[in-house]
């Protein structure tokens, strides 16, 4: 809160907001009435409380992040191996250059960017 008037401070309320230099200071609840039960974070959302703040959003990952965690990278490695030689491929037959060399393209691009995926070797075929 404020240092201007530390005489008259007004106890914090849901909803006020209070700028200073870097942001805004957002109160989002009054403090909780006592009950006499030791507080239980069930879903560990709260990081860290102290008189001064509370961390929120620290607890365990979520699904989605697992998910988002695992799957980008996984992701980007089918599009690098996979997709991008078939792009490339199919913009050699695009510009004429025939099959031969669209196979050609592809072949190395797959041995560049996945190590040698093919099973099957391609230019066997054309």
């Amino acid at each position: 809160m404020s240092n201007h008037n530390d005489a008259k401070e007004i106890p914090p309320r849901a909803g006020r907001t209070e700028p200073f230099p870097r942001g805004k200071l957002m109160f989002l609840s009054p403090r909780p009435l006592p009950t006499g039960l030791p507080p239980v974070d069930h879903v560990h959302a709260i990081g860290e409380v102290n008189d001064a703040y509370l961390e929120f959003g620290t607890g365990v990952p979520s699904a989605f992040s697992w998910q988002a965690t695992l799957g980008i990278p996984f992701g980007v490695f089918i599009m690098v191996a996979f997709i991008a030689p078939l792009i490339a491929a199919g913009l050699t037959l695009l510009q004429g250059y025939g099959a031969t060399q669209a196979v050609a393209v592809l072949v190395d691009l797959f041995d560049t960017a996945g190590g040698s995926l093919l099973l099957v070797d391609l230019e066997d075929y054309f």
